[in-house]
């Protein structure tokens, strides 16, 4: 589990992320948390532009288990990532 040093360290560029996925996971972690609000202004601007854009959710916003990323259809009926 990330460290919220950790995620505002990468967050700032302090720290490189070793994927995009580590470093929209910091981004999560700055949001679910409330800490980027608290910081200085750019962070609260990126975060509600991550939002805004999809790359991470609202505090408290449930992923949607049947939305595919592959399709963007809710369900999903074009089975992508199985074998089927």
């Amino acid at each position: 589990m990330m460290h919220i040093s950790d995620a505002i360290q990468i967050a700032e560029g302090c720290i490189d992320p070793s994927s995009e996925q580590e470093l929209n996971e910091a981004w999560q972690l700055l949001i679910d948390t409330g800490i980027c609000w608290e910081l200085q202004g750019w962070f609260g601007r990126t975060a509600s532009m991550l939002i805004e854009n999809g790359t991470c959710r609202a505090p408290g916003q449930k992923i949607d288990p049947e939305y595919c990323d592959a399709c963007e259809c809710t369900p999903c009926d074009c089975n992508w990532g199985t074998d089927q």
